[in-house]
Parts: C-alpha cells; structure tokens; sequence
C-alpha cells in the first residue's frame, strides 16, 4: 500500500481512531530516536574511555577553575 492509500484509508478513519495512531506513530519514532541515541553514546563512551587523547586533560579536574 503506497503512502497517499494509507493517508486515504487513515482519513475515513473516525477521529477518535486517528489520534491512536498518530499517538502510536510518535511513540514508535520516539522509541527508535531513544534507541539510536543510547546506542551512540554506548559508542561514544567506549571511545572516550579507551581513547587517551580524549581523556589526557582529565588530570587537571582537581585544579580550580577560575573564569
């Protein structure tokens, strides 16, 4: 079924019956954003923690900061 039948099927919908799905769409693209975003900091944070050069100025966190 191509995207302009859905919206035609999705249209003869009753109201009621439409806001479920498009709260069940923005559910399941949330999920999936979260899903991608855990997984990209998983990876960011192997590469933080097993990259030295990343990690080098971490020496200095004891040090006062003055602005």
């Amino acid at each position: 079924m191509s995207t302009h039948e859905l919206m035609k099927e999705i249209q003869r919908l009753p109201i009621g019956k439409r806001l479920m799905i498009v709260q069940k769409a923005l559910f399941s693209i949330q999920q999936t954003e979260q899903q991608q975003m855990k997984m990209a900091a998983d990876l960011l944070w192997q590469e933080y923690t097993s990259t030295s050069q990343l990690t080098s100025f971490t020496s200095l966190d004891s040090e006062p900061f003055y602005g």
